[in-house]
């Protein structure tokens, strides 16, 4: 018997885009080879940016998941330490900041390809969100994890 793995970076894309990959095929697929344990991102749609919308994916992903599974919450440019409070109480293991991506104000969507003259689009978290949300996220002790490849930074 060997003890099964934690993924703490994966991307189920449920909700929003499901067909490319869901809960149940995430968690069948992290099963077969060994993990038992997956925590998702929050670049679903929508963005996984407050306590409501992480409390629907944690009720979607409850009824699908075939291995246990954590959620990281969405740093946005916007995001409030009272808001960092909110979605760590709702069971958030720690939040995600992606830098240089906006997020598409109806849809709440993270968007990968900017243009810069789209009214539609939040701003992209930067190193002042991170500086302004880094005391709760210390005082929690809880992680935050930075994506820096964005627009401005191909892969």
């Amino acid at each position: 018997m060997l003890p099964g793995a934690i993924d703490a970076h994966v991307h189920s894309r449920d909700p929003g885009f499901p067909a490319k990959e869901d809960f149940g095929s995430l968690t069948a697929a992290a099963a077969a080879g060994g993990v038992t344990t997956v925590v998702d991102m929050p670049n679903t749609v929508p963005a996984v940016e407050s306590a409501a919308v992480f409390r629907a994916k944690v009720e979607l992903a409850s009824r699908r998941a075939l291995v246990d599974f954590a959620l990281w919450g969405l740093a946005g440019a916007s995001t409030t330490p009272a808001e960092v409070a909110e979605l760590l109480g709702a069971g958030a293991v720690g939040l995600k900041a992606y830098l240089g991506y906006a997020i598409r104000r109806h849809s709440r969507q993270v968007v990968y390809r900017l243009d810069a003259g789209d009214s539609g689009l939040k701003p992209a978290p930067g190193y002042g969100t991170l500086t302004r949300l880094a005391h709760e996220l210390a005082r929690r002790g809880v992680p935050l994890v930075v994506s820096c490849r964005g627009p401005l930074h191909p892969p």
